[in-house]
């Protein structure tokens, strides 16, 4: 099976509502710095010390999931990335973790009824659904992707080959919203974004350009992992690949010269990078 990425970046999130009451959710909606609401009574900071007094927080999870989530027939156990997320964090609050297994329409749909506490789920931060979550900023950033059977050579751009084409997709996900055009997704910004995912050319300027833009704050810095995947001859990269992907960096950080042409040319031109370091395995990019 094969894979064409989404021109778009899907930000996954963490929702909180037992935490999202922990952090300030009551029946009124009030908060204290996370965003959205969720319904289920309590001060805040009497759920939080329930939870210390317990010494156990319940966390909703996915059970098939995998990789964020699952369980493992073999021993029995919670697996996976967001179950070592949610494990830290009960680490650090010095409890332990009850694992609870709901319906997904059950998670965002924000009643939970003092079932569970706090889900750490890999959940897309939509303006729905923060009408009744509480969410913490995101903890990571991936894209999307439509795959295809092995033998297709007919889908090779997302935007325009799936046209008229049959798509299998889960109801009420991200992916359904961004296939029906109405999916929204709020603005974060960070200091510090590392890129470390498809480690090719394509791919990873369709995430610098979108996270760069978007989500980076000024001053802020992006860090490109392993373009040296474009030297290697059995990697599959198209082109130059990565190598050629930072290699228009540099022309993007010479775009007055560029532009200029000459030595007695002119140029208002100002490049959207600040300053490009290169080193081996590693590309770091500081946004204006």
């Amino acid at each position: 099976m094969r894979s064409r990425w989404f021109r778009s970046m899907l930000v996954l999130v963490f929702t909180m509502a037992l935490v999202a009451a922990a952090c300030g959710g009551d029946d009124n909606g009030a908060s204290d710095g996370a965003s959205g609401g969720a319904s289920g009574g309590g001060g805040t900071q009497d759920l939080l010390a329930k939870i210390e007094a317990d010494g156990v927080i319940r966390v909703s999870t996915d059970p098939a999931y995998p990789p964020q989530s699952y369980l493992n027939p073999d021993t029995g156990e919670y697996e996976g990335f967001d179950i070592d997320v949610a494990t830290e964090i009960a680490k650090r609050l010095g409890v332990d973790v009850a694992w609870e297994a709901p319906s997904w329409d059950l998670i965002i749909a924000g009643s939970w009824n003092d079932r569970w506490d706090m889900s750490v789920g890999s959940m897309t931060v939509t303006p729905q659904r923060a009408e009744v979550l509480y969410f913490t900023p995101a903890y990571y950033y991936t894209p999307a992707v439509v795959a295809v059977h092995q033998d297709n050579t007919t889908i090779q751009d997302v935007a325009t080959d799936l046209d008229g084409k049959t798509i299998g997709v889960a109801a009420g996900t991200t992916y359904d919203y961004f296939l029906q055009k109405t999916l929204e997704i709020p603005g974060y910004t960070f200091d510090f974004i590392i890129d470390d995912c498809s480690h090719r050319a394509a791919e990873t300027s369709i995430s610098f350009w979108h996270l760069f833009h978007d989500h980076l704050r000024p001053g802020g810095i992006y860090a490109i992992e392993d373009w040296g995947t474009g030297y290697w001859s059995d990697f599959g990269d198209r082109g130059e690949g990565m190598v050629g992907f930072v290699k228009s960096l540099v022309d993007e950080c010479g775009r007055n010269d560029r532009e200029r042409g000459s030595w007695g040319g002119r140029s208002a031109a100002r490049s959207e990078i600040a300053s490009l370091t290169v080193m081996p395995g590693l590309a770091i990019a500081r946004k204006p």
